[in-house]
């Protein structure tokens, strides 16, 4: 996850960049609330979707290799061919 909303700082750091001068104090507060909530749910959706990965990986999930497919042998008249040990002739 890429974080694009960056944290707005101090507010008299916040307050005293060029962008927000020409702002009005209700103006500038607005701004700074705004772009805090923005990045603190950012963040917030983020730990989230760590947490999931976290838990998902603890229960055995995610992506599951597929099994080998066993392909047995028979024979014409549909029985399993043996090999002399008694076990299944197959390919793989």
């Amino acid at each position: 996850m890429l974080f694009n909303i960056n944290h707005p700082g101090l507010w008299k750091d916040f307050y005293k960049k060029p962008e927000n001068k020409n702002l009005t104090i209700v103006e500038a507060t607005k701004k700074y609330k705004k772009q805090l909530l923005l990045f603190e749910n950012q963040y917030t959706s983020f730990l989230q979707h760590q947490r999931m990965i976290q838990l998902q990986h603890r229960s055995g999930g995610g992506i599951k290799k597929k099994k080998n497919k066993q392909i047995v042998m028979l024979t014409e008249d549909g029985k399993i061919v043996l090999t002399e040990d008694n076990k299944i002739l197959d390919y793989n």
